[in-house]
């Protein structure tokens, strides 16, 4: 594929709080003119998004070659008779991605087993013709715990007037339609999640509603059924942001939150019993994912929405205790006003990539995420030293990487300070994103230790030390000696008060060094020193 860089066409925003963008800087032109579809996900297990296309009743994939290319056409599935492909999703947890297709009101999901398909009749008499969302994460139906079995079921996204419809899990692989009277209207495409709000065992169901004013409500159940009254947990002044629900678990610690583009209900992080109430300025309408888009191993929430023309991108993430919210990206109306966007792996580093697809012209877009976990590898020149010795660390790549393991002190390894051997060596790479990886080695000591008694391990204290530290010895022949990270000698003041050491350490830089001892001409005792200023 053609990658054109077209920076003139970018207007980036980025919030004073998040001053490290992760995406990079320019705009590139994947295709011009070219049938691109939008069925961008995880099909294989190789790296990469690969894509999706429907050619007549058949489905086809086109695998991700590592670099952002597609290969030719592979056969997935046959579809139902004139059915359109609408929707992906795994409904059923099982590692593998379920596909949803309609014709007119008539419902198909298509499960997905071992790479065969089973094709199940949901509905007859769903219009979803007026949906124009992305099928990656919106469509007409969800998957859900709507009850208590451990089956994951189906549900109406959204809903209208007092009725809510979902299809139940009968566990032998097909859904039973079910539609339930709800003791309040809901405001029109208001969608209804479900989740056990009040700790009772039983999954609840939260909507929105609207009076004279808009009020999300939660609705208890009760024995299987929904008709408690209905209790208000947020209201808004506008219906436009409060249609949208999602439960996950923002903040890591196993418990699903509730999460609202304006309202959130994060589980506290000290009791599962209780929900805070954050309120954001998440202005998401038409478009968002819960994934990690930085390699931090927490989720982000995406969203997209429309400010004044503009399209503008925000994430929620938490920081320890605090829902943070960022606007991280505006682009231009003229670009970006009529686009269907995409947010998947282009270029297989491991990273969501943003694209953009212009409408009515096949023209795509991309914006690559700079936050992939690099390659480390590490060659250490030598694979054995003598006990005593010791030797700059080097051959970890990309240069400016941390060394640890035992004996290693800044970026030498010293092998009088080990206890036993062979030694683990890891050298480790953080990128400017916080994006970490290692490698690792093994250096063997050749002589064993030399003979005589093993050498005391000292502790100076204090640790670490400003001005001054003190190290206990119980030898009158002793000498001290200090050396640096790197090995060289360094000759602070040392005197000797009794039955310890006195070390200037305020001659010494910040820093941490080896301290080695040495009596009769033998090693007596090793330790290290940690100086701070």
């Amino acid at each position: 594929m053609a990658r054109i860089t077209l920076t003139a066409l970018l207007i980036a925003a980025l919030s004073a709080s998040d001053a490290r963008s992760q995406f990079d800087t320019t705009l590139s032109v994947i295709c011009e003119g070219c049938p691109f579809s939008e069925w961008l996900l995880e099909w294989d297990e190789a790296p990469g998004a690969d894509e999706l296309v429907q050619q007549g009743d058949s489905l086809y994939v086109r695998y991700n070659d590592g670099t952002g290319g597609f290969g030719p056409p592979q056969f997935v599935t046959a579809l139902p008779t004139g059915e359109t492909l609408i929707l992906f999703e795994d409904v059923d947890d099982d590692g593998d991605t379920d596909l949803f297709t309609h014709l007119d009101s008539t419902v198909h999901l298509l499960r997905h087993e071992g790479g065969t398909f089973t094709t199940v009749l949901l509905d007859t008499v769903v219009g979803i013709d007026q949906y124009r969302d992305h099928p990656a994460w919106f469509g007409p139906v969800r998957a859900m715990h709507v009850d208590e079995d451990g089956l994951k079921d189906l549900a109406l996204r959204r809903n209208n007037g007092n009725v809510f419809t979902w299809y139940r899990n009968d566990g032998m692989g097909g859904y039973v339609k079910r539609t339930e009277t709800l003791p309040v209207s809901l405001i029109i495409d208001a969608e209804i999640v479900a989740m056990d709000w009040n700790n009772d065992g039983l999954n609840d169901l939260i909507t929105t509603t609207a009076i004279s004013q808009v009020h999300g409500v939660v609705i208890l159940q009760n024995n299987g059924v929904w008709n408690s009254a209905p209790d208000t947990i947020c209201t808004a002044q506008l219906s436009f942001v409060m249609r949208f629900w999602d439960v996950a678990d923002l903040n890591n610690d196993g418990v699903p939150d509730l999460l609202n583009p304006l309202n959130m209900f994060l589980s506290d992080p000290d009791s599962v019993f209780y929900r805070r109430h954050v309120e954001t300025v998440l202005n998401y309408n038409d478009y968002r994912r819960i994934m990690d888009l930085d390699c931090d191993d927490r989720p982000e929430l995406f969203g997209k929405a429309f400010n004044v023309g503009n399209a503008v991108f925000q994430t929620v993430q938490m920081e320890g205790d605090s829902l943070v919210v960022r606007t991280w990206e505006e682009l231009d109306p003229i670009l970006i006003s009529n686009m269907d966007h995409i947010v998947a792996d282009l270029n297989a580093d491991g990273t969501a990539d943003l694209l953009f697809k212009e409408v009515p012209y096949p023209n795509v877009y991309a914006r690559y995420n700079l936050a992939s976990v690099p390659e480390v590898s590490l060659t250490l020149p030598f694979i054995t030293l003598p006990f005593g010795a010791h030797a700059l660390l080097e051959g970890g790549t990309p240069a400016g990487g941390t060394w640890s393991g035992e004996g290693v002190v800044g970026d030498s390894l010293f092998t009088e300070l080990v206890t036993g051997w062979p030694i683990l060596i890891t050298y480790s790479y953080t990128t400017e994103f916080g994006c970490t990886a290692s490698a690792e080695a093994l250096v063997d000591i050749v002589t064993g230790r030399p003979e005589g008694p093993t050498p005391l391990l000292m502790q100076p204290y204090p640790l670490p030390a400003d001005d001054v530290a003190w190290l206990p010895v119980s030898d009158a022949n002793t000498q001290l000696h200090v050396h640096d990270a790197a090995g060289r000698s360094v000759q602070p003041t040392i005197t000797r008060h009794g039955d310890r050491f006195r070390i200037a350490t305020d001659q010494l830089p910040a820093g941490t060094y080896v301290l080695s001892m040495m009596a009769n001409g033998r090693p007596a005792g090793h330790g290290r020193l940690v100086v701070v200023h």
